[in-house]
């Protein structure tokens, strides 16, 4: 056998002997050089997915407050923390060459965001429905790919809106709301959300809804029958065809409430046009989500680098922990190397086991580095996928 046959087999010899200290090492090795790799392919997963989603979404115009609040919203429904918009804001911005698409996101139904719109939104985004038909009337509604996949709905499904707060007696109760199609999985948020009429996104905040008829146990003593009504605020909203009839809007159009309102200019001059007379215009403002998105990966980037270099000094430990391992290992078995040599063993035998065995341990950290750093990547990749 050559030299470095003898010399690898009694490297492998050596690291089968104690197995839990070879595994240990090859362990501490493989996340050393793992957890760089990992946080540099989560970054740029993340950032390719941030970045597409706002290149989709050209302008988002909002009330004053918050820039992220209102661009995550808009982008990836996300509900609370932004100020209402007049729906007059709408009629005040339309313009040729300028597609605008209602937002009205605040509610949830079984986790889901319950988004509010209007056909404008499924024209720009391109969303079809794969099975059934889009929502026409007030109670129905759109689910996304996952969100129906998740919650096993079909087309003709029903699904109660959530409460808000179950200790308020005086807010809106729950709404039905029935599933007319499935949209084509797009890889984006809009397969996480259920999307409606904005009509039934205000008939969800109170703001739209019917009065029905109250049975004698529900009423308070002396009501006459001529007064047993009660509000759709208190009771179950029923949105049956029958009894949409009775539904009436509180407030005028112009002051509904809209979450935001997504932009698709068709040209980059509209696009200015319309960036000119928000800015002129009071109580309204635009936001650019790509650049919201720009600026948020800077910080990203910053908080990665400082990740990077911190992950770097404990890499650098684990290997001098490895290395002083390794040394330790070869002064245990001075005696054995000794012998080697007294028995006639070639000089070079003994540090090039070592140097075998070293390389063995690296050769099965990066293995482990790279088993470990694809089954994060996947779990990543399916978490940000809807």
């Amino acid at each position: 056998m050559s030299l470095s046959g003898d010399a690898g087999w009694l490297a492998l010899r050596a690291l089968v002997a104690a197995p839990g200290r070879s595994l240990a090492l090859s362990a501490a090795l493989g996340i050393a050089f793992g957890m760089p790799a990992l946080t540099l392919s989560a970054a740029a997963r993340a950032q390719q997915a941030l970045q597409h989603r706002a290149r989709e979404t050209p302008v988002v115009i909002g009330a004053p407050g918050d820039t992220f609040d209102l661009a995550f919203a808009a982008m990836h429904f996300r509900p609370g923390g932004t100020r209402p918009l007049p729906w007059a804001t709408l009629e005040q911005l339309a313009a040729p060459g300028v597609l605008l698409a209602p937002m009205h996101v605040v509610h949830t139904a079984d986790g889901a965001p319950v988004v509010g719109t209007a056909p404008e939104y499924f024209e720009a985004r391109s969303l079809v429905a794969e099975r059934g038909r889009l929502p026409a009337v007030v109670g129905e509604a759109v689910a996304g790919a996952s969100a129906a996949r998740v919650r096993g709905l079909q087309v003709g499904h029903t699904l109660r809106s959530d409460l808000e707060a179950l200790h308020d007696l005086s807010g809106e109760a729950p709404l039905t709301l029935t599933i007319t199609g499935i949209l084509e999985h797009t890889g984006t948020s809009d397969d996480n959300a259920l999307f409606t009429d904005v009509r039934t996104a205000w008939a969800l905040d109170g703001r739209l809804h019917g009065h029905g008829s109250l049975r004698a146990d529900e009423t308070l003593p002396g009501t006459t029958r001529a007064h047993a009504y009660g509000s759709g605020a208190v009771l179950p909203a029923d949105t049956r065809p029958d009894a949409l009839g009775a539904f009436h809007l509180h407030g005028g159009l112009a002051e509904q409430p809209l979450t935001a309102i997504v932009a698709f200019p068709k040209a980059p001059r509209d696009r200015d046009l319309l960036l000119d007379r928000i800015a002129s215009a009071d109580g309204i403002r635009a936001v650019r989500p790509d650049r919201v998105v720009s600026e948020l990966l800077a910080i990203g980037h910053r908080v990665r680098d400082g990740l990077l270099v911190f992950l770097g000094l404990v890499g650098t430990a684990t290997l001098a922990l490895v290395a002083l391992c390794l040394d330790l290992s070869r002064r245990l078995r001075a005696e054995e190397t000794a012998l080697l040599r007294r028995l006639g063993a070639h000089p070079m035998l003994v540090p090039r086991m070592h140097a075998i065995e070293s390389a063995t341990l690296i050769g099965l950290g990066l293995a482990f580095a790279a088993l470990m750093t694809a089954a994060a990547d996947t779990a990543l990749a399916q978490a940000m996928t809807p």
